[in-house]
């Protein structure tokens, strides 16, 4: 089971969690459970510290269980969930992790004024207010899979975005904080039922009328103000979502 980590071009706790997967998915662990952060800590050839730190990483992701007596249980059943909307912020991932090739293609920004067509409403909009309109199209397998529809508002803009028109390869939550000078802590989502209207049509190639998947989004800042809407919209036979809930 020895295997030590040398590189270092991700944090080294994530280097560890990662070490310890590919354990996992090996079948190395007998019993269903890992073996001590001490026989970890050797084998891997790093410090208990850091295998702390990636044992809490995994329990938030539901992978294991600490249980007094019985020490950390894996969880393969979700190993075997895709898709974990609480584990991704970035839809990229998210498509990968489901077993698709994902790419992204952002189209050029516009200023937009009223947000109501779009059926957002920012619960800080002053008067003369516009919003920078960043539209996302994820697509998997070459399949146009997920639109994000977002809105920057102008206040929170650094000077210089004019410069930072091109960045198709950064997640959105990158892209935010390259284009605000509010660095974004949180996003609060909102669960929509929807059918698919004239722009959705067009995007994800789907019929107009029928149900679909869909979530609105304010984005707050460090300083809790608000600094981008969105409105995402999923093709409900290429994404499947799921959500871990952990009780213990």
């Amino acid at each position: 089971m020895s295997r030590p980590i040398k590189s270092q071009t991700s944090p080294l706790y994530v280097m560890a969690k990662e070490a310890i997967m590919e354990l996992v998915n090996e079948d190395s662990f007998p019993g269903g459970k890992l073996p001590s952060e001490a026989v970890l800590s050797e084998s891997l050839g790093i410090s208990r510290t850091t295998i702390r730190e990636a044992l809490i990483t995994l329990h938030r992701e539901g992978i294991i269980t600490k249980q007094h007596g019985l020490g950390n249980l894996i969880h393969r059943s979700t190993l075997g969930t895709k898709m974990q909307i609480d584990r991704f912020s970035d839809f990229k991932a998210l498509l990968k992790d489901g077993g698709y090739e994902a790419d992204v293609a952002r189209s050029e920004q516009e200023w937009v004024r009223n947000l109501e067509p779009f059926g957002l409403e920012d619960p800080e909009q002053t008067e003369n207010e516009r919003y920078l309109y960043v539209e996302s199209i994820y697509s998997a397998d070459a399949k146009a899979a997920i639109l994000s529809q977002n809105f920057i508002k102008e206040s929170v803009l650094r000077k210089d975005i004019g410069d930072k028109k091109n960045v198709p390869e950064s997640s959105f939550v990158e892209l935010l904080n390259l284009f605000s000078k509010e660095e974004v802590a949180n996003t609060i989502i909102a669960f929509k039922p929807s059918v698919v209207d004239n722009v959705v049509s067009e995007k994800l190639c789907l019929g107009k009328g029928l149900p679909v998947m869909q979530w609105q989004e304010t984005s707050y800042s460090v300083f809790d103000r608000v600094i981008c809407l969105g409105k995402i919209t999923f093709h409900p036979e290429l994404v499947n979502l799921t959500l871990l809930r952990k009780w213990k």
